[in-house]
């Protein structure tokens, strides 16, 4: 703040004797052209005022000299000024998160890397009143914990999904972004089944955001 009065000042100053300056010279080349073109006439009316016009010049030159110097000086002055300026700088750091959408994907394997998805099981041949177990692995691929759940659709013959249960060990199970579960599947047949030699169902595996 100190150094910009100082330069408004320096600028003020530099102003004035500019205009003092454009003045002196046009003084100058008056009194140039009168010593160039003075006739005899004229030097004869104005001989006095000539000898003071010279004596004018000689003052005025000198001060002429004095404000081109001080000229000289205010632009020195205003260019150490400048280069001499302080400069202070801060760092202020900054950090922030990035808000990511939840993301629910879950994979089913038969093996427990994960690395062998699982489209279809077989259950092959089973008697009344008997239970049979299969082990699947699931997989939450999402970004959140999920819920897992299990219910089973599109039943044929229709009539097979009343003797038919199917039942697992994962039902209410939270299973966090990024992990894997193994989970026993249990097909038990009603010992009153009859007419049907052959089945199928699908099997569907939901994990809700916890």
């Amino acid at each position: 703040m100190e150094n910009a009065h100082i330069k408004e000042a320096m600028t003020i100053a530099f102003g004035n004797l500019y205009w003092q300056l454009r003045a002196r010279l046009s003084d100058m080349k008056w009194l140039t052209v009168m010593k160039v073109r003075g006739v005899e006439y004229a030097t004869r009316k104005f001989e006095s005022e000539i000898h003071s016009g010279h004596h004018q010049f000689r003052t005025r030159k000198a001060t002429l000299a004095t404000a081109l110097v001080m000229l000289i000086m205010i632009g020195a002055i205003m260019s150490v000024s400048t280069l001499g300026s302080l400069v202070a700088t801060q760092s202020v750091s900054n950090s922030g998160s990035i808000t990511i959408a939840p993301s629910v994907q879950l994979g089913v394997y038969s093996d427990s890397g994960c690395t062998v998805a699982l489209s279809s099981i077989s259950w092959g041949t089973l008697n009344p009143g008997a239970t049979l177990t299969q082990t699947i692995y699931v997989k939450n691929q999402g970004n959140v914990a999920v819920t897992l759940s299990m219910s089973v659709d599109s039943w044929t013959p229709s009539s097979a999904s009343t003797y038919l249960t199917l039942t697992w060990n994962l039902d209410g199970f939270t299973l966090p972004a990024g992990n894997s579960v193994q989970a026993v599947l249990s097909l038990t047949v009603s010992s009153s089944i009859t007419g049907i030699t052959t089945f199928s169902f699908n099997l569907n595996i939901a994990g809700t955001q916890s």
